[in-house]
């Protein structure tokens, strides 16, 4: 009787060594074929332009006058006629005891902008600096408004050291125009990652930017700035903060929000990372270099942030009615664990039948 407990008990410890084996040399851990994670997408705006600019240099390249009006100052390509003239038809007085700024520009001024930023005439304001006026000015060409979808990465596979993803967008959209109309898409798409830098490529081995997925969890230190994404040369960054409970689909999840975001795409607040995987959780406003690349899409701007719903081949701790517990895939060590402890069960309970 003690040697076949013996031999479970050799079993268990070789099926726990195999297990932990895959976990330590797989780098994230959980990325291996079958990894699979779920978005959903509330109602947002997909746009294939967005351009972010200081009114500071927009003033210095004479795109925009300063005008003040007692305490209140207007930022415009107009000039101060004409924007009396404005204020006049409206039937409206510029609030001139207001201690206030505003914008007003013409759609000659956006033109203007655009053709300044692509000729490399003005650069993109991406937060690094101090601004005299605090403004900032955001143009975004909205292609279609997302009604429902969901956002999704499955890993099939590897490829000379790159992990193969297989990426689909599926939902309900409704494109801008005239007629403006509403349509279903389901778009499947396939890329390469490295697996340490987030790197993603086309099958072809074309450099599309680094996808936002995860974050490697050596780099989430509280206080310590990270890269986000990157959309070809346009990137993201971020300063991880302090950790925090948020509901999701799958459960309310601790993660790490990432605060005093900045660079040339243009992400705000909402943002966060799940603390023990790295696995991206939740954002407001959401770029990746598969959808700028395949669909044109270079940000969504979300009404309500966009969450993970589903999760397959990693364990992520969730809190049920304060309670901790783990979902998803637990491995082999809890299988042979509870094959353990029914056997002790069954030993127990023969053995009061005997007596």
């Amino acid at each position: 009787m003690r040697s076949k407990w013996t031999v479970l008990l050799i079993t268990m410890l070789i099926l726990n060594t195999i297990y932990m084996s895959r976990i330590v040399f797989s780098k994230p851990s959980w990325l291996k074929p079958g990894f699979y994670v779920e978005y959903k997408f509330p109602m947002g705006e997909a746009c294939t332009l967005s351009i972010r600019v200081a009114i500071d240099d927009l003033v210095d390249l004479g795109v925009l006058h300063v005008h003040r009006f007692g305490n209140y100052t207007i930022f415009s390509d107009l000039s101060r006629k004409e924007i009396e003239e404005i204020y006049a038809k409206r039937g409206e007085e510029i609030p001139r005891h207001e201690n206030l700024s505003s914008l007003l520009i013409t759609a000659n001024a956006i033109d203007l902008i655009k053709k300044l930023v692509k000729e490399g005439k003005l650069s993109q304001y991406t937060g690094e600096r101090e601004l005299k006026y605090k403004w900032r000015y955001t143009i975004e060409r909205v292609s279609f408004t997302i009604l429902t979808a969901t956002y999704s990465w499955k890993c099939v596979g590897f490829r000379e050291g790159l992990a193969e993803f297989e990426v689909r967008f599926t939902g309900r959209v409704r494109f801008r125009g005239h007629n403006e109309t509403e349509k279903s898409l389901d778009k499947v798409f396939r890329v390469l990652v490295d697996p340490k830098s987030r790197k993603t490529y086309t099958i072809d081995g074309e450099y599309i930017g680094v996808t936002p997925l995860w974050i490697p969890k050596s780099e989430l230190k509280l206080k310590r700035e990270v890269l986000i994404c990157a959309i070809r040369k346009a990137d993201a960054e971020g300063t991880v903060w302090y950790p925090e409970k948020r509901r999701t689909p799958l459960g309310t999840i601790e993660v790490l929000p990432l605060v005093k975001l900045k660079g040339k795409v243009h992400l705000i607040g909402g943002i966060a990372y799940e603390k023990d995987t790295g696995i991206l959780a939740s954002a407001l406003r959401y770029s990746d270099p598969v959808l700028g690349h395949f669909m044109d899409i270079q940000l969504i701007s979300f009404s309500n942030p966009m969450v993970i719903s589903r999760v397959e081949g990693v364990s992520i701790n969730t809190y049920h009615d304060g309670l901790y517990e783990q979902i998803t895939t637990i491995g082999v060590p809890i299988s042979a664990v509870a094959c353990v402890l029914v056997l002790l069960l069954v030993k127990y309970t023969r053995r009061r039948k005997e007596k």
